[in-house]
């Protein structure tokens, strides 16, 4: 038996419940241990006389009064146990509900079966507290029942299924919140659901999805992004989740939001002034620190996934992790909400009421303090002072509304007249015009005339994206990294004014910067519903959005030049990868042909993606060879078409630019030439028809699609063809005649690459290791050092 404590008249709630917490903890002990099926089960055979709402009470106020005086005895940041433990009771007795409700309803209308014949589960959504796991002992709960799809019972009197759901749903809120000699079980909310209260109280799950993409607004975005599944069919709980989160979620950085969001937070403002010592709604309380994670969460996590998900706890650590909060805002955030919670909960048990106020009794509070792991009263109210104004500040710093601009010198208002004239404001709404206005004021201050002009030119692009213009004005980091970038070169200042989308990389940490194809592919996202338009955009803006990415960890000299050509080669190979399969699923569905498979079709790139040294608006020089060495007509006509549809991919333009420009003049004869030709033949033609030029254009190769037997048969090939013995006269007169002919057509002079080259074409017989180099410097320095080319 556990010594009865002399505080424990501070809390009535676990005093009434004293002899069930004894019980309680001779079998269990601690959290860590507890079983609720086994605890409910051998419940119900010690009361087999208690009827379901009897049984479900009493379990829910005892297992809770143990559970808050397992709570006493942990330390803040372990609280997080005991809220994740009351959700998992709650949980556990809506399911009991649901269960005796299912039955209830069957016994008289049957069962509801869909199109395919088998019986329909009602879904319970918890919102909220329950909904983040994260409950509080006395909160009440938000539901939301919906139901699969629309059917009939098969009972001897059936129902039509919005009829059957809707009275299991009432039959559910009966058993949980009507109140009894024994209390209730919770009070249940149905608030949240569509069209509120004045609608029906169960929908179906294409209704819910029509009403929310159709209707809901930024608070509900709000509230299902705490929505988690506690009763029903987990396919269709996890289908209807799914089917929300594109609501809940932009693809793109939302930055439209944030206007809504300064409403919510005036609202907020103002129930502050009204609820001042209420832990919950007071200045700097929990609502405070949940409305920034959330608010976090909404903006970014549309691109960046690890941000979702229901629960306020683990948010901290990640959005961290996303350099969305600094470690020391995350630091202060985590403890005041642990802290903030523990106190709440701690009122709670005092009279098992939803209150979120201290005590006003002195001696309440010392107990309350005590309970906390304090000395007393004082100690905890400077505690909580201190907790309350590190969150508002933190709150007020990341939602300040955009003020006014500094004050300007007559210099600086000169400059920024200039700048005045660059604009149309009259096209402008009032409001977007004073963002633009302090924008341009904070700009004149940061940065010089030139750059000013640029920015402009941005300002004009990102003026009807008002949500643009709020970001730069709220993050000063960014608004100077914008400055620094247009004074950085002319990529910048002309991609960012083309595709101002990219702007949203700067409110994204640096990515991991990888030059391989393997590391492009860790970001590579894209929708597999998309149809051919949506995904050659999502291609697209892959691109951009990658290049803008390399270019700027170059100029933040995160990369040397030489990373910055290999990151645009390594992005080239995964584009191109993505590409072929693309295209040969949709030649598939066009062309029947069973015999060729994704893997088939080599690609061997020349020039600078072989060297990988590509440059930003290098093309690709490319041969199709495909590794089939008696392919039939039907073959033959499936092979052209699918590099039809590849090249097509690569080079048709669209809203964000095309892919990469293509040279195929490579490929055996040329323009005359076939699109795609085998191997075989490949390989003879380099053996016996091929000009020296295109041994020349060999020597800088890679096959850069194709598995490691196909990389080894097209390096032998190299290498037989490139140490053949030549005349070292025919080789140079060949390479000086291809010279000038490209100077003719209005080429750039070659005459120092092609020495190069045909030094390697005539020497590479007696240094075959001249073969194993494939980059211009490389073979120079090492035709040098055989002493076969001058200085």
């Amino acid at each position: 038996m556990i010594t009865r404590p002399s505080w424990l008249c501070a809390f009535p709630f676990i005093e009434r419940n004293w002899l069930e917490i004894n019980q309680l903890q001779e079998k269990w002990n601690s959290i860590d241990g507890y079983d609720l099926a086994t605890d409910w089960t051998a419940f119900k055979a010690a009361h087999p006389s208690w009827d379901v709402f009897k049984l479900l009470r009493r379990f829910r106020t005892s297992r809770l009064a143990w559970l808050s005086w397992q709570d006493i005895g942990l330390p803040v940041e372990q609280h997080i146990r005991v809220l994740h433990a009351v959700s998992q009771l709650a949980d556990w007795l809506i399911t009991q509900a649901c269960d005796e409700a299912a039955e209830w309803i069957k016994e008289r209308h049957g069962q509801v079966l869909n199109a395919q014949g088998k019986p329909m589960k009602l879904m319970v959504f918890a919102l909220g507290k329950l909904g983040t796991f994260e409950l509080n002992y006395s909160s009440d709960i938000d539901l939301v029942f919906v139901y699969p799809e629309q059917g009939v019972s098969n009972g001897a009197r059936p129902l039509e299924a919005e009829q059957y759901f809707m009275r299991q749903g009432r039959r559910i809120i009966k058993l949980l919140d009507h109140v009894t000699a024994e209390g209730r079980v919770y009070q249940v909310d149905m608030r949240l659901r569509p069209f509120g209260s004045a609608a029906p109280l169960v929908c179906s799950a294409a209704g819910l999805h029509h009403y929310l993409v159709n209707e809901g607004r930024t608070w509900e975005r709000f509230a299902w992004m705490r929505g988690r599944a506690v009763y029903g069919e987990q396919s269709d709980c996890d289908q209807v989740q799914r089917d929300l989160s594109g609501f809940i979620y932009r693809k793109h950085l939302d930055y439209t939001v944030f206007d809504a969001l300064l409403k919510i937070k005036a609202d907020i403002t103002r129930e502050m002034y009204i609820a001042v010592d209420d832990l919950k709604m007071g200045d700097g309380g929990i609502r405070y620190i949940e409305f920034i994670i959330q608010s976090l969460q909404m903006v970014f996590g549309g691109r960046n996934q690890d941000l979702r998900g229901t629960a306020v706890y683990p948010q901290f650590a990640r959005l961290q992790a996303a350099g969305k909060l600094t470690p020391e805002d995350q630091a202060h955030l985590s403890f005041a909400w642990l802290w903030l919670r523990k106190a709440e909960n701690g009122c709670q048990m005092m009279s098992d009421q939803a209150s979120h106020q201290l005590p006003e009794d002195p001696v309440l509070r010392r107990h309350l303090a005590q309970a906390m792991g304090l000395e007393g009263a004082s100690e905890l109210k400077v505690l909580l002072d201190g907790v309350r104004k590190q969150v508002s500040q933190i709150f007020s710093q990341m939602f300040q509304e955009p003020g006014h601009g500094e004050d300007l010198d007559a210099n600086q208002q000169q400059q920024l007249s200039v700048l005045f004239k660059e604009l149309n404001w009259s096209r402008m709404t009032r409001d977007t015009a004073l963002k633009v206005r302090e924008l341009l004021e904070k700009t004149v201050l940061m940065t010089h005339e030139e750059v000013q002009l640029e920015f402009v030119r941005l300002v004009r692009a990102i003026s009807k994206r008002p949500g643009y213009l709020m970001m730069l004005l709220k993050e000063p980091m960014i608004h100077e990294q914008v400055l620094n970038l247009l004074s950085a070169g002319s990529y910048f200042r002309t991609t960012l004014v083309q595709y101002p989308v990219l702007l949203e990389q700067l409110f994204e940490q640096q990515p991991k910067i990888g030059l391989q194809p393997e590391d492009f592919a860790r970001h590579w996202q894209f929708d597999e519903g998309a149809d051919e338009e949506q995904w050659m955009e999502q291609c697209r803006y892959f691109k951009l959005q990658q290049q803008f990415n390399l270019q700027r960890a170059h100029t933040e000299e995160l990369l040397s030049g030489t990373d910055l050509q290999q990151g645009f080669a390594g992005l080239a190979e995964f584009i191109l990868g993505q590409v072929l399969q693309r295209s040969w699923q949709e030649t598939r569905q066009k062309v029947a042909c069973q015999s060729i498979g994704v893997s088939d079709l080599m690609v061997i790139a020349y020039g600078s993606l072989a060297t990988r040294q590509m440059h930003i608006q290098s093309d690709l020089d490319l041969v199709f060879v495909l590794d089939h060495n008696q392919p039939g007509p039907n073959e033959r006509q499936f092979m052209q078409r699918w590099v039809r549809r590849l090249t097509h991919h690569l080079i048709s333009p669209m809203y964000h630019g095309l892919l990469y420009e293509i040279d195929l003049q490579l490929r055996p004869n040329g323009k005359s030439g076939t699109l795609v030709t085998t191997r075989k033949e490949f390989a003879r033609y380099q053996r016996e028809d091929a000009w020296i030029w295109e041994h020349a254009a060999m020597i800088k190769s890679r096959l850069v699609i194709g598995d490691r037997e196909q990389k080894h048969w097209h390096a032998s090939l190299r290498a037989e063809i490139l140490t053949r013995k030549r005349n070292p006269s025919v080789v140079d007169q060949a390479m000086n005649e291809m010279a000038e002919k490209l100077e003719q057509l209005g080429g750039k002079p070659h005459h120092q690459e092609f020495k190069v080259l045909a030094g390697v074409l005539k020497h590479a017989n007696d240094h075959p290791e001249l073969v194993k180099l494939i980059d211009l410097v490389s073979m120079r320095n090492a035709l040098r050092s055989f002493d076969l080319l001058e200085a």
